[in-house]
Protein backbone atom coordinates (compact mmCIF):
# COMPACT_ATOMS: atom_id res chain seq x y z
CA UNK A 1 0.00 0.00 0.00
CA UNK A 2 1.06 3.11 -1.01
CA UNK A 3 2.12 5.34 1.89
CA UNK A 4 0.07 8.45 0.88
CA UNK A 5 -3.12 6.64 0.14
CA UNK A 6 -5.76 7.22 2.90
CA UNK A 7 -7.87 4.05 3.80
CA UNK A 8 -11.42 3.71 2.49
CA UNK A 9 -12.63 2.78 6.08
CA UNK A 10 -11.04 6.25 7.32
CA UNK A 11 -13.59 8.32 5.39
CA UNK A 12 -16.45 9.20 6.98
CA UNK A 13 -19.17 9.26 4.22
CA UNK A 14 -22.58 9.74 6.38
CA UNK A 15 -23.24 13.79 6.32
CA UNK A 16 -23.11 15.24 9.81
CA UNK A 17 -26.39 16.07 11.19
CA UNK A 18 -27.10 19.44 12.02
CA UNK A 19 -29.40 19.85 15.28
CA UNK A 20 -32.29 22.34 13.99
CA UNK A 21 -33.68 24.74 16.99
CA UNK A 22 -35.69 27.23 17.13
CA UNK A 23 -34.75 30.29 15.12
CA UNK A 24 -32.61 33.12 16.38
CA UNK A 25 -34.18 36.47 17.26
CA UNK A 26 -37.79 38.18 16.77
CA UNK A 27 -39.36 36.24 13.86
CA UNK A 28 -43.30 36.92 12.22
CA UNK A 29 -45.33 34.27 11.52
CA UNK A 30 -46.00 34.10 8.25
CA UNK A 31 -49.90 33.94 8.51
CA UNK A 32 -49.67 36.88 10.63
CA UNK A 33 -47.58 38.74 7.89
CA UNK A 34 -50.22 38.42 5.59
CA UNK A 35 -53.17 40.25 6.63
CA UNK A 36 -51.50 43.25 7.59
CA UNK A 37 -49.46 43.40 4.29
CA UNK A 38 -52.28 42.63 2.10
CA UNK A 39 -54.43 45.45 3.53
CA UNK A 40 -51.96 47.85 3.46
CA UNK A 41 -51.38 46.94 -0.19
CA UNK A 42 -55.22 47.64 -0.95
CA UNK A 43 -55.17 51.02 1.07
CA UNK A 44 -51.88 52.20 -1.48
CA UNK A 45 -53.79 50.41 -4.40
CA UNK A 46 -57.08 52.56 -3.68
CA UNK A 47 -55.12 55.93 -3.34
CA UNK A 48 -53.18 55.19 -6.03
CA UNK A 49 -56.33 54.42 -8.09
CA UNK A 50 -58.49 57.88 -6.63
CA UNK A 51 -55.70 60.07 -7.47
CA UNK A 52 -55.24 59.28 -11.14
CA UNK A 53 -59.31 58.68 -11.76
CA UNK A 54 -59.04 62.69 -9.92
CA UNK A 55 -55.92 63.74 -12.18
CA UNK A 56 -58.05 62.32 -15.19
CA UNK A 57 -60.99 64.50 -14.17
CA UNK A 58 -59.07 68.06 -13.59
CA UNK A 59 -57.35 67.33 -16.58
CA UNK A 60 -60.70 67.13 -18.52
CA UNK A 61 -62.25 70.27 -16.81
CA UNK A 62 -59.29 72.09 -18.00
CA UNK A 63 -59.31 70.90 -21.60
CA UNK A 64 -63.24 71.88 -21.76
CA UNK A 65 -62.48 75.20 -20.38
CA UNK A 66 -59.81 75.64 -22.93
CA UNK A 67 -62.43 74.69 -25.42
CA UNK A 68 -64.89 76.88 -24.22
CA UNK A 69 -62.22 80.00 -23.82
CA UNK A 70 -62.18 81.21 -27.27
CA UNK A 71 -65.97 82.36 -27.22
CA UNK A 72 -65.89 83.73 -24.19
CA UNK A 73 -62.85 85.56 -25.01
CA UNK A 74 -64.73 87.34 -27.90
CA UNK A 75 -67.34 88.28 -25.49
CA UNK A 76 -64.94 89.90 -23.04
CA UNK A 77 -63.08 91.80 -25.95
CA UNK A 78 -66.31 93.55 -25.49
CA UNK A 79 -65.86 94.14 -22.42
CA UNK A 80 -62.48 95.14 -22.20
CA UNK A 81 -62.41 98.02 -25.33
CA UNK A 82 -64.97 99.63 -23.51
CA UNK A 83 -63.47 99.59 -20.58
CA UNK A 84 -60.64 100.58 -22.09
CA UNK A 85 -62.02 103.81 -23.60
CA UNK A 86 -63.14 104.75 -20.19
CA UNK A 87 -59.69 104.33 -18.92
CA UNK A 88 -57.65 106.51 -21.68
CA UNK A 89 -60.77 109.01 -21.29
CA UNK A 90 -59.83 109.69 -18.22
CA UNK A 91 -57.56 113.17 -17.65
CA UNK A 92 -55.76 113.59 -14.77
CA UNK A 93 -55.33 116.87 -14.82
CA UNK A 94 -59.08 118.49 -15.62
CA UNK A 95 -61.23 115.27 -13.50
CA UNK A 96 -60.95 114.46 -10.03
CA UNK A 97 -62.19 111.28 -8.70
CA UNK A 98 -62.73 107.67 -9.84
CA UNK A 99 -61.52 108.55 -13.39
CA UNK A 100 -58.44 110.41 -11.66
CA UNK A 101 -57.67 106.83 -9.94
CA UNK A 102 -58.05 105.14 -13.77
CA UNK A 103 -55.52 107.68 -15.57
CA UNK A 104 -52.89 107.32 -12.85
CA UNK A 105 -53.40 103.28 -13.77
CA UNK A 106 -53.57 103.53 -17.37
CA UNK A 107 -50.02 102.13 -17.97
CA UNK A 108 -50.65 99.27 -16.06
CA UNK A 109 -54.09 98.65 -17.47
CA UNK A 110 -52.91 99.26 -21.02
CA UNK A 111 -50.07 96.62 -20.83
CA UNK A 112 -52.17 94.21 -19.56
CA UNK A 113 -54.82 94.76 -21.83
CA UNK A 114 -52.17 94.70 -25.42
CA UNK A 115 -51.29 91.51 -23.84
CA UNK A 116 -54.99 89.80 -23.79
CA UNK A 117 -54.93 91.14 -27.44
CA UNK A 118 -52.18 89.12 -28.60
CA UNK A 119 -53.59 85.69 -28.36
CA UNK A 120 -56.85 83.78 -27.86
CA UNK A 121 -54.92 80.87 -26.42
CA UNK A 122 -56.16 80.01 -22.79
CA UNK A 123 -53.12 79.14 -21.13
CA UNK A 124 -51.98 82.75 -22.41
CA UNK A 125 -54.67 84.72 -22.80
CA UNK A 126 -56.65 83.84 -19.46
CA UNK A 127 -54.58 85.12 -16.90
CA UNK A 128 -54.22 88.55 -18.51
CA UNK A 129 -58.21 88.68 -18.45
CA UNK A 130 -57.96 87.51 -14.55
CA UNK A 131 -55.69 90.95 -14.13
CA UNK A 132 -58.15 92.73 -16.32
CA UNK A 133 -61.20 91.71 -14.18
CA UNK A 134 -59.25 92.48 -10.79
CA UNK A 135 -58.19 95.71 -11.88
CA UNK A 136 -62.13 96.68 -13.25
CA UNK A 137 -63.06 95.42 -9.83
CA UNK A 138 -60.55 97.42 -7.82
CA UNK A 139 -61.95 100.54 -10.02
CA UNK A 140 -65.35 99.99 -9.06
CA UNK A 141 -64.72 99.81 -5.35
CA UNK A 142 -63.31 103.30 -5.69
CA UNK A 143 -66.20 104.60 -8.09
CA UNK A 144 -68.81 103.17 -5.38
CA UNK A 145 -67.08 104.65 -2.61
CA UNK A 146 -66.68 108.03 -4.21
CA UNK A 147 -70.38 108.18 -5.49
CA UNK A 148 -71.56 107.25 -2.39
CA UNK A 149 -69.66 109.74 -0.34
CA UNK A 150 -70.74 112.03 -3.44
CA UNK A 151 -66.81 113.80 -2.95
CA UNK A 152 -67.55 115.12 -6.81
CA UNK A 153 -69.65 116.28 -9.06
CA UNK A 154 -68.20 114.99 -12.56
CA UNK A 155 -70.73 112.26 -13.43
CA UNK A 156 -68.83 108.99 -13.75
CA UNK A 157 -69.33 106.50 -16.50
CA UNK A 158 -70.83 103.18 -14.65
CA UNK A 159 -68.62 99.90 -15.31
CA UNK A 160 -70.05 97.65 -17.10
CA UNK A 161 -71.17 93.89 -14.83
CA UNK A 162 -69.27 91.17 -16.38
CA UNK A 163 -71.84 89.96 -18.87
CA UNK A 164 -73.66 87.08 -19.00
CA UNK A 165 -73.99 85.50 -22.39
CA UNK A 166 -74.21 82.08 -23.10
CA UNK A 167 -70.58 81.66 -24.23
CA UNK A 168 -69.48 83.33 -20.61
CA UNK A 169 -71.84 81.44 -18.94
CA UNK A 170 -70.78 77.67 -20.06
CA UNK A 171 -66.74 78.86 -19.61
CA UNK A 172 -67.85 79.97 -15.94
CA UNK A 173 -69.56 77.06 -14.99
CA UNK A 174 -66.76 74.83 -16.44
CA UNK A 175 -64.01 76.79 -14.43
CA UNK A 176 -66.02 76.28 -11.30
CA UNK A 177 -66.31 72.23 -11.97
CA UNK A 178 -62.50 72.45 -12.61
CA UNK A 179 -61.86 74.47 -9.25
CA UNK A 180 -64.16 72.03 -7.13
CA UNK A 181 -62.21 68.70 -8.30
CA UNK A 182 -58.84 70.86 -7.57
CA UNK A 183 -59.63 72.17 -4.18
CA UNK A 184 -61.49 69.10 -2.65
CA UNK A 185 -59.24 66.75 -0.29
CA UNK A 186 -58.53 64.13 -3.01
CA UNK A 187 -57.94 66.85 -5.55
CA UNK A 188 -55.91 68.58 -3.05
CA UNK A 189 -53.80 65.17 -2.74
CA UNK A 190 -53.57 64.74 -6.63
CA UNK A 191 -51.66 68.22 -7.32
CA UNK A 192 -49.50 67.84 -3.85
CA UNK A 193 -48.41 64.23 -4.71
CA UNK A 194 -48.15 64.98 -8.67
CA UNK A 195 -46.64 68.52 -8.36
CA UNK A 196 -49.02 69.66 -10.86
CA UNK A 197 -48.64 73.35 -12.18
CA UNK A 198 -52.59 74.29 -13.04
CA UNK A 199 -53.31 77.51 -14.53
CA UNK A 200 -55.66 79.87 -12.50
CA UNK A 201 -58.64 79.86 -12.70
CA UNK A 202 -61.40 82.70 -14.02
CA UNK A 203 -64.03 81.81 -11.89
CA UNK A 204 -65.79 85.48 -11.74
CA UNK A 205 -62.80 87.23 -12.82
CA UNK A 206 -59.70 84.99 -9.70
Amino acid sequence: MDSHEVPMDAINTVEPKHRVGPPRGLSIRGRHFVGPFVVGLLILLAITLSIALQFQTIMRQLDESRTLWPAASVELSHRYAEFDRLVHSASSTTIEGPSKELSKDRASWSAEYAAFRETTQYDRQCPHAINLERFIRSRESVSSQSLTAQTTSTQVDPIPPLPHSEAIDRFLQSEQRRVTAQTNTIGRWTIFSLRLKLPEAFSEGG
